[in-house]
């Protein structure tokens, strides 16, 4: 038994001092250089570089440098808010760097690839209470409806009969039917004059308005 653990701790120790003994040996460069957008060159300020074994950290500045010494195993990590994290093998770049690596001190250029991030959008309502939000949404209107009423308050009686007499209640005639009757109007200048209000703008929601019901529908 004292024998079995005998070499087990010298097992341990040799393996200790072998590891020692290769951090010891390996050789610290100062890698330093540029952190830039992929698509237009400019500098990224504020990018965190790290390694994880061992833990190393460094901030590139407003000019986009930054410095770090590094080891040939180590993997760094370039991060940024609103850029795509990147990975860099230290040791894959001195097989092809182009540089002196007798010396102390490398160099390298990093670009990064902009991430497309969409935020949800975030309505904000000038409720104070919960019983305003509750009272709110219990006299909320249709939006159809609010939609319908505003356009009765820019078009005339007479401009919304014309359109919507007779309207087709097959879905994919609606829209067909209304451009014919919007086109048909433009096209005759008694037409036009005949009307109290003719708002190009206003007839343009209500076409839109129209065409919006039918895709709902679709």
């Amino acid at each position: 038994m004292r024998s079995t653990l005998l070499v087990l701790f010298s097992a341990l120790m040799f393996l200790t001092a072998t590891s020692l003994f290769a951090q010891k040996e390996a050789k610290v460069y100062q890698m330093s250089g540029l952190v830039l957008k992929r698509s237009t060159g400019d500098p990224i300020p504020f990018t965190k570089i790290s390694s994880v074994s061992p833990k190393r950290y460094a901030i590139s500045n407003t000019d986009g440098f930054f410095s770090l010494p590094v080891v040939a195993r180590d993997t760094l990590t370039f991060e940024c808010f609103g850029f795509m994290p990147k990975k860099f093998s230290v040791g894959d770049y001195l097989k092809h760097y182009k540089g002196d690596t007798n010396t102390s001190y490398i160099y390298s250029i990093q670009y990064m690839l902009e991430d497309t991030i969409t935020l949800p959008t975030v309505t904000i309502y000038p409720y104070r209470t919960p019983e305003d939000i509750k009272m709110a949404i219990l006299t909320m209107k249709d939006p159809m409806q609010v939609e319908r009423d505003q356009l009765a308050s820019n078009v005339s009686p007479e401009l919304m009969s014309y359109f919507m007499t007779g309207m087709p209640t097959d879905d994919n005639e609606r829209l067909r039917f209304v451009q014919q009757r919007y086109n048909a109007m433009y096209s005759q200048q008694n037409m036009v004059q005949s009307f109290n209000l003719v708002d190009p703008v206003a007839i343009y929601k209500l076409i839109r308005h129209i065409s919006g019901k039918t895709e709902g529908k679709k």
